[in-house]
């Protein structure tokens, strides 16, 4: 309509053949699966640390939680974007700085939403598990993890959102591939169309992302209603 300079606001029709041409001629494909390999290492970590940290914390020993609740609640304030220039000083511009910064993103919400999921769960099971003499492991394995899952899933989806809004962060600082750097590398050469090509393709992926959890998430809870259903 000429309301908008399209120099800074393309049509969507222009930013579709960028996105075309990119993947041409601009290694599209290979920033998307750095940067997905980037997202994804931080957040298994964050997976594999929060959730048996959350767990032990929100029903196995409620001492441990005592004593870790001051720092936890210390170190989840401190600013990811500040901490990252930290991590710099100590590990330099590499792979394993950008991953552990996404790590340190969605570790907290995981662990939060697994501690609350643990402290919602019934005391009936906790005090049936009791009566069995379940080991600690086996009242983790059968009663917590399985009860705070609701609670789980929905930290799982707040963490990989946090890994892919981290990561593009991350890139834009200090790395040399990357849908970050892709980014910046347009801005750098006034390649506007490109900035938002790469920007509409972050969204997609971020809405892939959510849909496959979502995805894991039905499945889950069509298995454990089935076996509801058989016990």
């Amino acid at each position: 309509m000429g309301m908008v300079n399209t120099m800074l606001l393309p049509p969507f029709s222009e930013v579709v053949l960028s996105i075309e041409g990119l993947l041409v001629k601009g290694n599209l494909l290979t920033h998307i699966y750095l940067s997905l390999g980037r997202a994804l290492s931080g957040f298994f970590i964050a997976v594999l640390t929060a959730i048996p940290a959350g767990i032990v914390m929100g029903g196995l020993s409620r001492r441990f939680q005592l004593a870790m609740e001051p720092l936890v609640e210390f170190l989840s304030q401190l600013n990811p974007f500040v901490l990252y220039h930290l991590i710099l000083i100590f590990m330099g511009i590499g792979e394993a700085t950008k991953t552990t910064i996404i790590a340190w993103a969605c570790i907290w919400p995981l662990l939060f939403s697994t501690i609350s999921g643990v402290g919602n769960i019934d005391p009936l099971y906790i005090k049936s598990a009791n009566t069995f003499k379940l080991s600690r492991w086996q009242m983790a394995i059968k009663i917590l993890l399985p009860g705070a899952m609701p609670q789980i899933m929905y930290g799982i989806r707040l963490s990989a959102s946090y890994s892919l809004f981290m990561l593009i962060a991350a890139e834009m600082m200090g790395a040399e591939s990357g849908l970050g750097f892709l980014i910046v590398l347009s801005q750098r050469y006034y390649q506007i169309k490109n900035v938002y090509a790469t920007v509409v393709i972050i969204a997609l992926l971020g809405v892939l992302i959510d849909a496959a959890i979502n995805l894991v998430e039905r499945k889950m809870l069509f298995h454990y209603l089935q076996e509801e259903s058989n016990g």
